[in-house]
């Protein structure tokens, strides 16, 4: 089992769920500088935070546009894997997934 299973099965699930009815529940709010619990944050195709249960000291924190739109290099049709450091002391085990 790969260290990123739990990350990529969440982004996968949530990628098929709204390929297939454009909507997805996210609900409460993760401090990603306080707990390592896993957290889900929706992009629309330009960048912008769309929902997200993701907090860093207050703002919701965003991936650059080059971890966002990565996938398209990637040998992993659709799907971008990073360690996001959004803040000194803060790495994060991340794994993108497009969706139509």
């Amino acid at each position: 089992m790969s260290a990123n299973d739990p990350q990529i099965q969440m982004a996968e699930d949530l990628a098929v769920t709204l390929d297939h009815d454009g909507k997805a529940t996210i609900s409460g709010s993760i401090d990603i500088a306080r707990s390592l619990s896993p957290f889900t944050t929706i992009y629309d195709s330009n960048g912008h935070i769309i929902n997200s249960n993701t907090v860093l000291n207050g703002p919701k924190p965003t991936l650059s546009k080059g971890a966002l739109s990565g996938h398209k290099d990637s040998d992993r049709l659709g799907e971008n894997r990073v360690t996001w450091q959004p803040q000194s002391g803060v790495r994060l085990p991340t794994v993108i997934v497009a969706f139509k």
